[in-house]
């Protein structure tokens, strides 16, 4: 049932699954940052 795979194999794969789950979540940060900035210029708790 399990399949064993060499290990550069699963290194690779491993960096290439995490490089895109790392760069999804960053791209999300920076969404709900942006929008948490608006949001305090828009209450005027933010003064830039």
């Amino acid at each position: 049932m399990d399949q064993v795979l060499p290990t550069g194999m699963l290194k690779q794969g491993l960096r290439q699954a995490d490089g895109k789950t790392y760069e999804e979540f960053v791209g999300l940060l920076a969404k709900i940052h942006q929008r948490l900035i608006e949001q305090l210029k828009k209450e005027g708790r933010l003064a830039r």
